[in-house]
Formats: structure tokens, C-alpha cells, sequence
């Protein structure tokens, strides 16, 4: 009798994540599954661009459908029952802007078609140009071998030709340290002592490695102007500037959609608009309806999530610029941008998945400018190299007689990294530093 298990397949259009999960038989007829899934791509170019063409014709009628009738409400209750709920509402039937988990079960199998950047991915770690899977006597499963990871697939090239293996990840420039004014170098604040400074950073480090998943297997695939970037780095901006309202989800549990499962460690929440009353509003934030992280839901004529759909923006006084690399160049620009704004004394911070750099604006006398700039600080230990999505290079094949290593994106954080604020400050000096800098911006706004 066959054993069945589940697995997870996932199509990426425009950004977003088409997810529900299937059932296959274990060991072999697993890998026979792939192998019609792989199959299915044609391998003549004309036949292959006619087929991805129809994909993402499917996935454009799926995205208008769910606008149209899923995602796009009117009123706050309607939100609520749609958003938090109702049980005719499965995120994995939708497009989502979170690649979906399914926290809390075990699946055998996973494998992405990504129609953006044409990629077909097999858990997590092995991609194939989706043009030129190879497919001759079953190469692409002959070419997977252990990685010098743990539980860590990789693609042999002495099998698998490289030109045939790809990388999802968008490429990271070479930072540039060059700076267009005057400036000096100065380190940043990491110490967290006052009670609400261990608090803020502390919910930030819990909130980030919340997504610990999400980042290290896709993270390097989000450009700063994509949904979940800006989302992300926007509710971190709101939680060190004081601005999150938070609540005491012990006392009083938020409503579950049924894309959440039981052992999540946090949600994210954010009120993304001003909508009408329901019950929970009035008992917890008034007139904001929350939502989960990441979801798609919106007012008429409004875009989804809380973040500005631009790339740089003030917030609390303090100019927020969002890059892959955060070096020279882009502080320079951000610098200009916030003079062209009008403001000639100020502060910006400069923030990437991974790391952040915190600026400060002079002008003196002569009207010339002076910047003062810190090193990138880490945000928390999560590293863009460990990230799944890069190049099978990234993951050599393990030689005979070497010992796999955990891989580092695999491994949990020790549990007492957030247990004290000296843990804090080692483990997430970039948060640390983002409470400090917000506060110092805003003391600096009250003296003025």
C-alpha cells in the first residue's frame, strides 16, 4: 500500500505566489510526479514560448478574478468577514503577496514554476532554466546530489551542464563607497537599556525571524519596489518609530484565516486603511481593521498593504530609503532626493532585507553639505548568502569522505537571542540601532 504525502506547488506571476498543495505516493512515484510536472514543459522553443504564454494568460485571468471579486471590498465588516475568517476564503486558491507556508505541516515535495523569471525550482535550492529543463534519460534527477549542507539538495555539473542551471536571485550590485559630499564615517548607536527601546527592538527581532522562512528562501528574489519589500521594511520602520500599535495576543487571540495554522510564532498585523467599525475594532484599534502580513485585501480604488508604493518616503521626520546594497551610491542619492525635498539638515536611513545604514544630513553656513554616514549594520543574523534562491554554486556537491554542516539558513536562532538586551544588541544591531535612531530623530524634531 502506497504511503501518500503531501506536496506544495507554487506558480510566480507579476510577483505573486499561486500555492496549493497535491497528493503524491512516497519514495519513487514522487519523483515520477516531478517528472510529468517536467514533462509538461515543451522542450521546442516555439511550442515552450506558446505553453508559457498560455500560464500566464491563466494566471492573468486568476489575478483579475481574485481583484474582482476576492481581494477588492468596500466596507470594514465586509473586510473582516473576508479577511479574517471566513472559511470559503483559502489563500492557496488566490494569488497571495506571502509565498504560502502552510505553518505546521510536513510536505514531500515542493517544487515553483516562476513565470517572471522563467525559473523551475525544486525545495527551495534547485533551479533549472525553465526553457531547458534537462530532461534526457531523467539528467535533472540524476544531476541532484547531497550539497556540503544537511538536508541540502544540489545540482551536479558534471552531470547537469551549467548553462542549463540558473538562479532565481536578483543580482546584488558591487557596493560603492564612493560618497558625492563631504562626509565623515560614524558608528551607530546598537545599546538598548530603557525599557521601551528592549521592547521595540525586541519585537522587531521576533517580527523578522517571523519571516526567517519566507526571507532566506525568497528573499533574494524581492526587488526594493515589490510587495513584500516594501511591506516588510515598512513595518519595521513603524515598529522602531513607535508608530505599531500592538496587541496582547495572550489576552485577547486575533480570528485566524485559514492560511494560518497553529504554531505561528507571531502575526504580523497591519491596519492598512480607514474602514467602518466591527466589533473587534472597537475592542482593540478603534477605527483600523487589521489584517495579516502580507494579504492582499484593499479598499476600492486603494492598493493592498500599509507601505508607501514608493521606494523612499519620510517617515516620523526621517528620510526611509529602500536598496538592495546600502553603500555610497544610493546614500548619495537619497541625499539629494531629500534636498530636493527642501530639507537641508536631516535624517535618513538606508535599508536593505539584510542590512541598513544610517545617514545624517548637515548644512553649514556656507550652504555646503556635510554627511555623516555609518557602516551597514546587520539587521539580525540572517546573511544574503545564505539564501536559497542563489546559485547552485552557492551549495558545492559534498566530496566523499567530508561531513555535511548545518546550513546556516536552516537553522533556528538559539532561543535566548532575544532574552536580553546585550542578546539583543549581538544578534540585531540594525534594529537596535533603527529604535536608537528614531528616538534621536524625534527628540531632535521636539527641540527644534
Amino acid at each position: 500500500m502506497d504511503v501518500l504525502r503531501e506536496g506544495l506547488r507554487t506558480f510566480r506571476f507579476h510577483g505573486r505566489y499561486y500555492t496549493d498543495s497535491f497528493q503524491h505516493s512516497y519514495g519513487h512515484a514522487a519523483r515520477l510526479y516531478v517528472a510529468d510536472v517536467i514533462a509538461d514543459s515543451p522542450a521546442d522553443p516555439a511550442q515552450y514560448q506558446r505553453w508559457l504564454g498560455a500560464l500566464r494568460v491563466l494566471c492573468m485571468f486568476k489575478e483579475r478574478d481574485a481583484e474582482d471579486y476576492v481581494y477588492e471590498v468596500s466596507s470594514g465588516s465586509e473586510l473582516m468577514r473576508l479577511g479574517l475568517g471566513a472559511d470559503w476564503v483559502d489563500a492557496r486558491a488566490h494569488p497571495t503577496g506571502l509565498p504560502a507556508r502552510l505553518r505546521g505541516r510536513t510536505f514531500g515535495v515542493h517544487y515553483m514554476i516562476n513565470l517572471d523569471s522563467e525559473v523551475f525550482t525544486l525545495d527551495y535550492c534547485l533551479h533549472w532554466k525553465l526553457s531547458s529543463i534537462p530532461r534526457r534519460r531523467d539528467e535533472w534527477l540524476r544531476a541532484i546530489v547531497p550539497s556540503i549542507y544537511r538536508d541540502t539538495w544540489t545540482i551536479s555539473l558534471g552531470i547537469c551542464p551549467e548553462e542549463l542551471v540558473t538562479s532565481p536571485v536578483l543580482q546584488l550590485p558591487e557596493a560603492d563607497p564612493t560618497i558625492a559630499f563631504e562626509s565623515r564615517r560614524v558608528y551607530p548607536r546598537v545599546e538598548v537599556k530603557e525599557a521601551w527601546a528592549v521592547f521595540l527592538t525586541h519585537s522587531l527581532a521576533v517580527a523578522l525571524n517571523t519571516l526567517r522562512f519566507e526571507i532566506v528562501n525568497f528573499g533574494r528574489e524581492w526587488s526594493p519596489d515589490s510587495f513584500l519589500f516594501r511591506e516588510l521594511m515598512f513595518a519595521l520602520v513603524s515598529m522602531a518609530s513607535n508608530r505599531a500599535v500592538f496587541h496582547d495576543s495572550g489576552a485577547r487571540p486575533l480570528p485566524r484565516s485559514p492560511s494560518q495554522q497553529d504554531g505561528d510564532d507571531l502575526s504580523l498585523v497591519h491596519d492598512i486603511r480607514q474602514v467602518d467599525q466591527t466589533r473587534l475594532e472597537d475592542e482593540w484599534v478603534g477605527h483600523d481593521t487589521p489584517l495579516e502580513f502580507g494579504s492582499m485585501f484593499h479598499r476600492s480604488g486603494k492598493l493592498p498593504g500599509a507601505s508607501p508604493a514608493e521606494t523612499i518616503y519620510w517617515l516620523e521626520g526621517v528620510l526611509v530609503s529602500l536598496e538592495l546594497v546600502p553603500d555610497g551610491k544610493v546614500v548619495t542619492k537619497a541625499v539629494r532626493w531629500g534636498i530636493e525635498q527642501r530639507h537641508a539638515s536631516f535624517q535618513a536611513v538606508i535599508l536593505s532585507l539584510f542590512e541598513a545604514a544610517f545617514v545624517e544630513v548637515l548644512e553649514g553656513h556656507d550652504g555646503e553639505i556635510f554627511v555623516k554616514v555609518s557602516d551597514m549594520v546587520a539587521l539580525s543574523p540572517i546573511r544574503a548568502e545564505w539564501c536559497m534562491s542563489t546559485h547552485r554554486r552557492e551549495r558545492p556537491p559534498l566530496t566523499d569522505g567530508a561531513v555535511a554542516q548545518p546550513h546556516p539558513g536552516k537553522m533556528k536562532l538559539p532561543a535566548d537571542c532575544v532574552a536580553t538586551p546585550k542578546k539583543l544588541q549581538e544578534n540585531f544591531p540594525g534594529l537596535a540601532a533603527l529604535v536608537n535612531f528614531f528616538d534621536i530623530a524625534a527628540n531632535r524634531r521636539a527641540v527644534v
